[in-house]
């Protein structure tokens, strides 16, 4: 065999080598050693989430009900019952993006730890996986009062992982980088983006003024639209109904 046969031979077995010694082998301990990170928790007891990302404001994510309906009648339909809410506490009000929401809340409440490092190999230096400045913190509350923190650090993207500290659990974990993407959401993230929701039916009144001027229309009746200001006519059912869904379809950045 030539020399740079053997040569590339060896680069061969060498890079194997690496791969069994620190992605494939390490791979199955971890799997020995997942476990989750919320432990039996469920999402009905959450009662709000603390978010940080590094340099940016952190915010408070909280969990609300729906005040129930008066008069609700026994055997009345369950989605009449009182309903869970989510709001960013600083801004009160402004609506949030329920799928993008549960999404976060979901994979929260699932996330995955796998660990812990074997502590003779650990650095007691914590900013050498980013632990002392992590890129995100949750503090999650639960409705008995408790609070667990989870701090994200630096990626090792050799494995695609990230270190992880969680309260309560000694040592130093890893998880997914696709879980800390997962979780990385800003306040912006998590708004709606259609600030105006609305069905075309509940609409009984609408007031447009521009440039050309003003008019006032109402649905007195579900499919009947009126012009009544500046005087009264009747309107064109398609028009108004495509002016409407196009408001409805408004979409924010």
């Amino acid at each position: 065999m030539s020399p740079k046969k053997t040569l590339i031979l060896a680069a061969i077995l060498s890079l194997a080598t690496l791969y069994l010694y620190k992605v494939s082998i390490p791979s199955h301990r971890e799997a020995a050693t997942t476990k989750q990170a919320l432990e039996g928790l469920e999402a009905s007891r959450v009662a709000g989430v603390t978010i940080v990302q590094t340099g940016q404001p952190g915010f408070d994510l909280a969990q609300g009900e729906q005040p129930k309906v008066e008069g609700k009648k026994e055997g009345a339909a369950e989605s009449d019952q009182p309903t869970s809410v989510w709001e960013i506490s600083q801004l009160k009000g402004l609506p949030l993006d329920s799928t993008e929401v549960d999404s976060l809340v979901t994979a929260l409440l699932g996330l995955a730890i796998t660990g812990p490092l074997d502590e003779k190999a650990v650095s007691k230096d914590f900013s050498e996986y980013g632990l002392d400045k992590p890129s995100l913190t949750m503090v999650l509350h639960d409705r008995a009062g408790a609070d667990t923190e989870i701090g994200f650090g630096k990626e090792n993207a050799f494995l695609s992982t990230r270190y992880v500290k969680v309260s309560g659990r000694s040592g130093i974990y890893m998880v997914p980088q696709e879980s800390f993407s997962s979780l990385n959401k800003s306040s912006k993230d998590l708004r709606s983006k259609n600030p105006l929701e609305f069905k075309v039916d509940d609409v009984r009144e609408i007031s447009l003024a521009s440039a050309a001027g003003a008019v006032k229309l109402t649905q007195p009746v579900v499919g009947e639209w009126k012009i009544v200001e500046p005087k009264d006519l009747s309107a064109s059912k398609e028009s108004v109904e495509a002016l409407v869904e196009a408001v409805g379809a408004l979409s924010v950045s």
